[in-house]
């Protein structure tokens, strides 16, 4: 079994070689860590420690980290468009990571805002963050995306 800080170990790991391979770029990083939900997804104990140990890690390494708690529909969308715009702007590194829940729903991604509610799956795409946004704010010259969430489908 990979534990919490082994997973991170292993993620830190990588990182330091991309971020060697582009000393002097620009790293921006943006994690999001969501463990409050309720009781019909289930409340998750490791994404706020692990991403803010991760935090610690990638600003010992030279990136700008933003770093994003139990964030509802809209706090993930504002973040990731400050994301996209920061990275249009100063290009380098990109890293995304997530920690939290996630589903897929007729072929299509989705991770799952803190505290939400989801009464089908024909609410999810209206109420959930669609992975192709999150790919759409990587644009830096380098792009790195970690997606650990657990995927318990409850539909």
């Amino acid at each position: 079994m990979v534990t919490p800080k082994k997973r991170i170990i292993f993620i830190l790991l990588l990182l330091i070689g991309a971020a060697s391979a582009f000393s002097q770029d620009v790293k921006n990083a943006l994690l999001i860590a969501n463990g409050t939900y309720g009781r019909d997804i289930g409340v998750l104990t490791q994404p706020i420690p692990e991403a803010r140990a991760l935090k610690t890690a990638l600003e010992s390494i030279g990136f700008n980290v933003t770093i994003v708690e139990n964030a509802n529909f809209e706090q993930m969308g504002i973040a990731l468009q400050a994301f996209k715009e920061k990275n249009e702007n100063e290009g380098g590194i990109a890293l995304f990571h997530y920690g939290g829940h996630a589903l897929q729903v007729s072929g299509v991604n989705y991770l799952i805002p803190a505290n939400e509610k989801i009464e089908n799956q024909n609410k999810v795409r209206y109420r959930c963050i669609n992975v192709d946004e999150v790919m759409d704010s990587m644009l830096g010259d380098a792009n790195i995306v970690v997606l650990d969430s657990c995927r318990n489908n409850p539909f």
